[in-house]
């Protein structure tokens, strides 16, 4: 099922700030749009990145709107928005800027309406108020082991110790002198 653009590229000034960031440095705009997919939380982000140098290079040959233009059918894929190649063209080469922060609020838009659909416990690592717990240990105590601590060699042995146990489901002797 289609959809159409939860935001119009006029409407760019709803967020002043992300429209002066396109106007006056559309390289770091796009970054930001491309990191936007992969990682919503923009944790990882930095907005020197591979994606903003290409498009500085690309801006100075007068091909950027090419790089927009491709995203934009990617974003129109992605979340089945109606819309052709020729309008996405006439958009990115027209209203260069406008477009990108059209791009960027309805990328958040869509990551948000999916983790929001997703719930709270929709899968990835939940933290537990009490902290990570670890299960009993199997692993027997190790000769010469002082306060929790083993030598190379002995964590080796202790590893062929572990590996003998689940093997042949009984207890084992370590085969290797220990020092």
């Amino acid at each position: 099922m289609e959809t159409t653009w939860k935001y119009s590229a006029t409407d760019c000034f709803a967020e002043p700030g992300l429209c002066l960031e396109a106007q006056c440095c559309p390289c770091i705009t796009y970054g930001k749009m491309i990191a936007l997919e992969d990682d919503p939380n923009l944790d990882s982000y930095n907005c020197c990145n591979c994606n903003c140098i290409t498009f500085t290079l690309l801006l100075h040959f007068y091909l950027a709107p090419f790089l927009t233009l491709a995203q934009r059918g990617q974003i129109r894929k992605r979340y089945h928005i109606k819309g052709d190649g020729c309008s996405d063209c006439m958009c990115a080469c027209c209203w260069g800027s406008c477009v990108m922060v059209q791009e960027v609020r309805e990328i958040r838009a869509r990551n948000d309406a999916i983790r929001d659909a997703a719930g709270p416990n929709a899968g990835g690592y939940q933290l537990q108020p009490q902290g990570m717990t670890y299960g009993q240990s199997q692993r027997e105590q190790v000769p010469g082991q002082e306060n929790g601590t083993m030598h190379a060699n002995q964590y080796v042995d202790q590893i062929d110790v572990d590996r003998n146990v689940e093997t042949t489901g009984g207890p084992a002797t370590v085969g290797k002198q220990m020092v």
